[in-house]
């Protein structure tokens, strides 16, 4: 990606492509501009990223305060450009020195050489602003932001649909696009995916740049895009061609917090595909399982055969897709149960009041039947960066009531953990030869598989991971328990970033 010319003073947001011409708001300080607004300005698009570059104001669509954001239909030649709304503005304050002014939508159409105005959008709702427009390539769906009543956070997306002409009441997207703070920026691409930007979802700056198919933004997931998209700056405002060949985006990157430019994307930086999980991958991934799952058990047999695991322990792997409407996650999930409680001690989990993967034969295989699963058959799925979650399970087994058990500091002198009991996130700090209890117990065991996957599978070096441990109560195991289990989730595993 490559910068859009500009003066160094310059603040460019918003860009849009109109035959063949980039236009965007900018904030203009350069000799000779006493302008403290936005206003829109124009430039070819294959000369964009050249040095002083010329930039042409577009005086048809400029008015004495801010203007911009727009969005551009060739199938209607409409024109929706965000304005300052001076009509409804309000003092802020009984001094009256400073005014509240909102934004509204406004509908332009070229006639000639000029721009034209032709009309309000109907559903621009002072004093609140309704701002940022996406119109899609049939000129039927119009995605905006507002700070309107109602909604989730401080500005929320909401979409119109035309229908015989006539603009229909906006409805809000929903608790999985909109949050409590701010989305902005829409762009809907044409294939129906809605790019966003939001400071409220979890991303790697002030402001991501996501994805969504639009079609399911009530249900679906937002998609966090990656590099170079998201650069862990403030990133928003991404359009791209019709043509699917280029595009820009607006970031802080380069020039500091509130020095905003406009950069140049090009098909490899925004070229993101979902695989479908079809009948094939998902006939693919039962073979994968299945025969993992064969072998764990062919390996436990020979183990119950030298009385190192104990007859009544049994093997599970399995997996499942989810969010299949936009980039699908897969979560892989293994554990061991008991066919009954009456064997709770010995190596068939862990020796008494022990912790370290050494200690049990049972949990041992089962890590070692994840990594080879992982490192043989799904290394695929864990590309570089990829974010993981990763769920640990895990009980105390029993602490013998002879003699008291110390933590001998093999994962540091101080552990300071938040962790899941029965549903409810309590605090744990274990200290170097801290004497042991169930929970302690519970949490070292859960960390000692944290420790292994993250020593010895390969792929997990190089993926976002998240640990999350899940400590069961000794007063809480009953028979048929799932006494320790290991859940991987890879978002997005099926996208090709």
């Amino acid at each position: 990606m490559e910068s859009v010319s500009a003066y160094a003073s310059d603040c460019d947001m918003g860009p849009t492509i109109i035959d063949g011409m980039l236009y965007f708001s900018s904030l203009r300080t350069e000799t000779g501009s006493n302008s403290r607004f936005f206003n829109i300005l124009a430039m070819p698009v294959n000369e964009a990223t050249e040095k002083n570059a010329l930039r042409e104001t577009i005086k048809d669509l400029c008015t004495d305060y801010h203007d911009g954001p727009l969005s551009y239909c060739e199938a209607t030649g409409e024109l929706f450009v965000t304005v300052s709304d001076i009509d409804n503005s309000s003092f802020t304050s009984k001094k009256k020195k400073k005014k509240e002014v909102p934004l509204k939508i406004v509908v332009y159409k070229s006639e000639g050489n000029k721009w034209v105005y032709k009309e309000d959008f109907p559903f621009n709702k002072p004093p609140y602003s309704v701002a940022h427009p996406a119109i899609n390539t049939s000129g039927d769906t119009l995605v905006f932001s507002s700070n309107q009543p109602g909604g989730f956070g401080n500005s929320d997306l909401y979409m119109s649909v035309r229908e015989k002409g006539v603009w229909q009441k906006p409805v809000n997207l929903g608790n999985k696009v909109n949050t409590r703070k701010r989305e902005i920026t829409p762009f809907i691409n044409t294939d129906g995916m809605l790019y966003f930007s939001s400071d409220g979802l979890k991303g790697k700056g002030s402001f991501d740049i996501y994805a969504i198919n639009l079609a399911s933004s009530k249900t679906g997931k937002p998609i966090n895009l990656p590099k170079p998209i998201n650069g862990g700056m403030k990133d928003y405002g991404m359009v791209i061609h019709p043509n699917q060949q280029y595009g820009f985006m607006v970031s802080n990157r380069k020039k500091g917090r509130n020095n905003d430019a406009i950069f140049a994307l090009r098909k490899k930086d925004f070229t993101f595909k979902a695989v479908t999980p079809d009948s094939v991958l998902i006939k693919q991934l039962d073979d994968i399982f299945s025969r993992k799952l064969s072998e764990i058990e062919e390996a436990a047999n020979q183990k119950k055969e030298k009385n190192e695991i104990y007859n009544n322990v049994n093997y599970h792997l399995n997996y499942k897709i989810t969010d299949a409407n936009n980039f699908p996650d897969l979560t892989i999930s293994c554990w061991y149960t008991l066919a009954n409680d009456t064997l709770r001690f010995g190596k068939n989990c862990y020796n008494m009041g022990k912790y370290n993967i050494s200690d049990s034969n049972t949990g041992a295989l089962m890590l070692s039947m994840l990594k080879e699963c992982i490192e043989e058959d799904l290394s695929t799925y864990f590309t570089a960066g990829r974010k993981t979650n990763i769920s640990i399970h895990s009980e105390p087994d029993a602490l013998p009531g002879w003699e008291k058990e110390y933590y001998d500091g093999e994962w540091g002198n101080n552990l300071n953990e938040m962790v899941m009991i029965n549903h409810q996130a309590e605090f744990v700090e274990i200290n170097n030869d801290s004497i042991l209890d169930d929970t302690s117990l519970a949490f070292l065991r859960s960390y000692a598989t944290r420790s292994f996957l993250s020593e010895e599978i390969d792929m997990l070096h190089h993926t976002r991971n998240t640990f999350t441990h899940h400590l069961t109560k000794k007063s809480d195991i009953n028979s048929n328990y799932e006494w320790n289990k290991i859940e991987i989730t890879i978002h997005n595993a099926f996208a090709n970033f």
